[in-house]
């Protein structure tokens, strides 16, 4: 009956579409809130998920970065981690090969790509299974014949996956349509500064990204998945001696902070003093050009750190320090 109310008459039909998408998403959380509570039961299901995870010799969601899940214990459901760095330094990759490990060890990814295309994610995709040069992806001619069998051998591996790529611009509250249809494990969104808002909210844009991120926060113990998000960082970590960044850097909002369960900043060396390595004033090594920190800032259940990772930009993916730890094969 609200539909034909004077509040809708004045409104665009994408403006009534949106309102009545969050009219009937109030009535889910009054739904959801209404569950009865039994404090009892609750230390009875904890108990038990703690007996089922006892002898359990992996993490239920690891990232595929050892060091990482030595920390974090892995990716938890309910729960949202935020990927924070500069533009340029790697967090797309970062949340790709987070997805991509994943995938692999059977978890359902849902990735809502906001800034690459699909296509341009497929392609860093091949080019980390098949060992081929992304470059070379971009321009075919360059292509060897062994390329092309490396690339068919990678696509029929690669096409099984349970992962689901959506490059279309979304709003946080147009999400649960494709969560319900496509029932995932994990949720990636790259990145939040780039999440569809209206008109009302680009006007007081922190405030709407705040509010977004709470948003998901929410998504994320609704249908009990756990949500991995990127986020750029602003320019202060750039007038900084160290550059190192800080959670109180994320572009926009200082509620992306507030509302993170974990908080993963990427540090690139390289990118901030390309002329020599500042630690042995000589010029930079192959491996070293490589090699990113990833600062745990902000861990609600557990210790903060930093731990190494090795960025293969000729084929766009993250992977450990150790020879083949990672095997894409």
């Amino acid at each position: 009956s609200d539909i034909i109310k004077n509040d809708y008459v004045d409104l665009s039909v994408s403006e009534c579409i949106e309102k009545i998408k969050q009219e009937i998403n109030c009535i889910s959380d009054n739904q959801f809130k209404n569950i009865d509570f039994n404090l009892e039961n609750e230390f009875e299901l904890a108990i038990s998920e703690l007996e089922n995870n006892r002898y359990k010799s992996e993490y239920e969601m690891p990232t595929g970065f050892y060091d990482l899940d030595d920390i974090t214990g892995g990716i938890h459901r309910r729960e949202i981690v935020t990927v924070g760095a500069r533009p340029g330094y790697g967090k797309s990759s970062f949340l790709l090969s987070l997805a991509y490990n994943l995938a692999q060890k059977g978890k359902k990814v849902l990735f809502f790509a906001l800034e690459m295309s699909r296509r341009e994610m497929i392609l860093r995709l091949l080019s980390a299974q098949a060992k081929v040069l992304h470059s070379h992806l971009r321009l075919p001619k360059f292509l060897t014949k062994a390329d092309w069998i490396n690339i068919v051998n990678a696509n029929g591996k690669l096409r099984k996956l349970p992962l689901v790529i959506l490059d279309d611009n979304y709003m946080v509250s147009e999400m649960p349509m494709q969560i319900e249809k496509y029932k995932p494990d994990i949720i990636f969104v790259d990145f939040l500064q780039h999440l569809k808002f209206n008109a009302d909210e680009i006007k007081n844009f922190a405030l709407s990204l705040s509010l977004a991120t709470k948003d998901l926060k929410v998504l994320a113990k609704r249908y009990n998945v756990a949500v991995v998000c990127a986020a750029q960082l602003n320019r202060e970590v750039e007038k900084r001696v160290s550059k190192s960044p800080q959670s109180s850097d994320f572009k926009g909002s200082g509620g992306i902070e507030e509302n993170s369960d974990l908080i993963l900043l990427l540090e690139w060396e390289y990118r901030n003093h390309k002329e020599l390595n500042p630690h042995t004033k000589e010029k930079w090594t192959d491996f070293e050009k490589k090699k990113i920190t990833i600062k745990i800032d902000k861990n609600r259940h557990g210790e903060l750190g930093k731990i190494d990772l090795l960025f293969d930009t000729e084929y766009t993916m993250f992977r450990n320090l150790e020879k083949n730890a990672i095997d894409v094969s």
